[in-house]
C-alpha cells in the first residue's frame, strides 16, 4: 500500500513540477490563485465586519453603556421622573455577578445661546465617578473635568465637534444654557473639551457637565438622577443580564432597557451589513469550488491518455485517482496558506497604518476598522478546506469511468 501511495506522489510531483507544453503548469497557477483569492476575500471581509461591528459596539456602550436603568413612567422622553439612586440600591447592583461599573446620569435639554447663534442641545450630568475612558479616547481639544470633586458645583462643559462647528465654539468660550422648567432658568458654562465620537445621534445632541448643575434645575435631591448606567465584563450576554436585574433587583417604578433598545436603528442595520458578509462568503466558497474542480477536470482531461497508459499496465483506479488527489492537495494547501499569508497581512496593515478612509458622516469613522475574530478565521479555513476536498473526489468518479482503450486513443 505504501509503494502504491509512493508512485501515485512520485507522479503528482512530476506533474506539479512539469515543465512541458500543456497546460498543466497554467492550470496549476490558476486553481492556487483562485483559492488564494477566495480566501483573502473571505477572512478580510470578516475581519472588516467584526471590527465594524466591535468599533460601533464600543461606541455606544462608551457613551451610553450597556444597560440603563430609567424610570417605567415615560422611557422616551429626556424629561422623566428621578430614579432614587440610593448608595443601597447601587451597592445591590454592583453586587450582580459580571458587572464592573455602575454611575449615575442626568439627561436635560436645553437650549445653547452664544451672541449670535441659538441651538437646542442635551445635557448629559455625570458624577465623579464618570467612567471617563471612552471620552479622553475621542477628545478631540481640550481637556477632561477638572472640578468634578470640588465642593463647589463645576461650570465645566464638555460638547462636540458638531455643536462646536455649528456655534463657532472653541475651548474656553463661556456660553450661556436655557433651560425651561417652572420658569426659564439659566446656567454659565466654560468650554473645557471638545470630542467626537463619529456617531451622529451622540455628537449632534450631546454635551457633557457636572451632575449637580442639573439636580439644581431640576429641585432633585443629591440621590436623584434619570438612571444609572451599568457596564458588564465583555463574556457576559447583555440581554441575560438585563433579565437578571430586573427580575431579582429593580422594584416595579423602574424598567432596564440594553443598549438594543436604546439604539435599536444601528443594530438593526449592522444585522443587514452581515447578512451582505454572509452572501459574500457564500460567493467566495461557491469560487474556490468551482475553480478546484475546473482545474481537476481540465488536468484529468490532458492525461487521459496517461490514464489509459496506466490503466493499461495494471495500475489501479485508486492509485491513479491518488496521483489527482495528492496534485489538487498541493495545489489547495498553498492556495489556503497564500490566501492567508496576503489577508492577514492585509489586515494588520490597515489596523496599524490605516490606509484606506471613510467617510465618517456615513459610516461613523474615519478609517476601515479591523479586528481579527480568530474563531471564525478558523472556521474559514476549515470550511474552504473541506469544500475543496469534496471536489477532489471528481478524479475518483472520472477515473473509474475511464476506458483504458479509448482512452489511449484519445486526443
Amino acid at each position: 500500500m505504501a509503494k502504491v501511495l509512493n508512485i501515485s506522489l512520485y507522479i503528482a510531483k512530476k506533474l506539479h513540477t512539469s515543465s512541458s507544453k500543456t497546460f498543466t503548469p497554467v492550470i496549476i497557477k490558476l486553481a492556487i490563485a483562485s483559492i488564494a483569492l477566495s480566501i483573502t476575500v473571505m477572512i478580510v471581509s470578516v475581519c472588516i465586519m467584526s471590527g465594524y461591528k466591535g468599533e460601533i459596539h464600543d461606541k455606544i456602550t462608551g457613551f451610553a453603556s450597556n444597560i440603563q436603568i430609567l424610570s417605567a413612567d415615560n422611557i422616551d422622553t429626556y424629561e422623566s421622573a428621578p430614579v432614587a439612586c440610593t448608595p443601597s440600591f447601587l451597592d445591590s447592583i454592583k453586587k450582580v455577578p459580571g458587572v464592573v461599573h455602575v454611575q449615575k446620569f442626568i439627561y436635560k435639554p436645553g437650549i445653547i445661546k452664544t451672541k449670535t447663534e441659538i441651538e437646542g442641545i442635551v445635557l448629559k450630568g455625570v458624577t465623579t465617578d464618570f467612567n471617563e475612558a471612552f471620552f479622553k479616547k475621542n477628545l478631540i481639544e481640550g481637556q477632561m473635568f477638572r472640578q468634578l470633586a470640588d465642593s463647589e458645583m463645576s461650570k465645566e462643559l464638555i460638547i462636540s465637534t458638531t455643536t462646536a462647528r455649528r456655534l463657532s465654539l472653541k475651548v474656553g468660550t463661556k456660553v450661556a444654557i436655557y433651560f425651561a422648567t417652572n420658569r426659564l432658568t439659566a446656567r454659565p458654562f466654560k468650554i473645557v473639551g471638545i470630542y467626537e465620537t463619529g456617531l451622529e445621534e451622540f455628537d449632534k445632541t450631546f454635551a457633557l457637565c457636572d451632575i449637580r448643575q442639573l439636580q439644581k434645575v431640576n429641585l432633585w435631591q443629591p440621590n436623584d438622577a434619570t438612571g444609572l448606567e451599568i457596564y458588564h465584563q465583555k463574556e457576559i450576554e447583555t440581554n441575560i443580564l438585563k433579565e437578571t436585574i430586573v427580575s431579582q433587583i429593580l422594584p416595579l417604578e423602574y424598567t432596564a432597557q440594553s443598549m438594543y433598545q436604546l439604539y435599536p436603528q444601528i443594530f438593526e442595520w449592522l444585522s443587514l451589513v452581515d447578512v451582505n458578509v454572509y452572501i459574500l462568503l457564500v460567493l467566495m466558497a461557491a469560487v474556490a469550488f468551482i475553480s478546484m474542480t475546473t482545474a481537476l477536470v481540465v488536468l484529468i482531461i490532458e492525461r487521459t491518455q496517461m490514464i489509459g497508459l496506466l490503466k493499461a499496465l495494471g495500475t489501479t483506479n485508486s492509485s491513479i485517482a491518488g496521483i489527482f488527489l495528492f496534485l489538487s492537495s498541493r495545489l489547495m494547501i498553498w492556495g489556503i496558506v497564500i490566501g492567508n499569508v496576503i489577508a492577514l497581512s492585509l489586515c494588520w496593515l490597515q489596523q496599524s497604518f490605516h490606509f484606506f478612509k471613510l467617510n465618517q458622516e456615513s459610516y461613523y469613522m474615519k478609517w476601515v476598522p479591523i479586528r481579527f475574530p480568530w474563531e471564525q478565521i478558523i472556521f474559514i479555513n476549515l470550511a474552504s478546506f473541506v469544500i475543496c476536498f469534496v471536489s477532489l473526489m471528481l478524479p475518483v468518479v472520472v477515473i473509474s469511468r475511464t476506458s483504458p482503450l479509448k482512452a489511449i486513443k484519445f486526443d
